[in-house]
């Protein structure tokens, strides 16, 4: 399965292309939320996804855009939980915490976390 990336800096285009792609046999997208210009509108972009969706939004030491603090960026990430799983944003972000936790320990100690659906996460370079 091949998952395409949408990174658009208004909601309505992103909204708007994700439909697109999906009425063209797209499977699966990824909401580059660090894109987003602006306050980013969780809510808004997965209400009527017309697709599954990998939600991520990247900083810009890996590559992204987020302009935003560190607990900026974790609250969207938390509120994408939240609205993807139905869950309250309390649980999402508990999940995404033990998350974060137990790739930092793998990788940290030069080991590497696979993912079901994600892949393998692992440190190329480490920082002096």
């Amino acid at each position: 399965m091949i998952c395409v990336s949408i990174g658009r800096g208004r909601h309505r285009h992103m909204i708007a292309e994700h439909r697109f792609l999906a009425e063209n046999g797209v499977k699966l997208v990824e909401l580059r939320l660090d894109y987003i210009q602006g306050p980013v509108q969780v809510k808004r972009l997965l209400r009527e996804r017309p697709c599954p969706a990998i939600v991520t939004c990247r900083r810009a030491e890996d590559g992204g855009r987020w302009r935003g603090t560190e607990e900026e960026r974790l609250l969207v990430l938390r509120t994408a939980i939240a609205e993807g799983a139905g869950s309250d944003k309390k649980s999402a972000g508990a999940a995404l915490d033990a998350l974060l936790s137990i790739i930092t320990k793998e990788v940290s100690a030069g080991g590497a976390e696979t993912l079901p659906g994600v892949g393998k996460i692992y440190c190329r370079e480490r920082p002096e």
